[in-house]
């Protein structure tokens, strides 16, 4: 009896090996797409800090003005006028205040400030107000 010769085993055809070429293709696929979820988060995550370093940069910007603005001569001048009550030479100031809060005699004086003061009533309507302001004479 003649024996036939069985072909030899190709190890590459077999199912088993697809299986684990498929396993092992599984894991590589895996691995590239939790790669790409970091590096999408980290994208934004960069993004994120860039827009916030920009807004600080602004506001930095902002802050450098107003020091700026804060050592002028302008402000200087300003904050003596408001806090002091200083003025310049030759120059008069008028103090406006309400009927309800009248200035006292002592007070005023030809070197002081000058005041004026409001005769109309604080508590009226605007319309009349308006009214007032266009169709009433001032006496002086």
């Amino acid at each position: 009896m003649l024996k036939t010769k069985k072909p030899p085993f190709n190890f590459l055809r077999s199912k088993l090996a697809l299986l684990i070429f498929l396993v092992i293709l599984g894991f590589v696929i895996t691995s590239w797409a939790k790669l790409v979820y970091k590096k999408h988060l980290i994208d934004k995550e960069v993004s994120a800090l860039k827009q916030e370093v920009s807004q600080m940069e602004a506001e930095n910007q902002k802050m450098a003005s107003l020091i700026k603005y804060l050592r002028s001569n302008t402000f200087i001048e300003r904050s003596a006028r408001e806090k002091f009550n200083l003025q310049k030479e030759g120059e008069k100031v008028a103090i406006i205040t309400t009927s309800d809060q009248p200035a006292s005699p002592e007070s005023i004086s030809s070197d002081s400030p000058v005041e004026v003061s409001s005769s109309k009533p604080s508590n009226a309507s605007n319309p009349l107000k308006w009214w007032q302001y266009f169709f009433t004479t001032v006496s002086e």
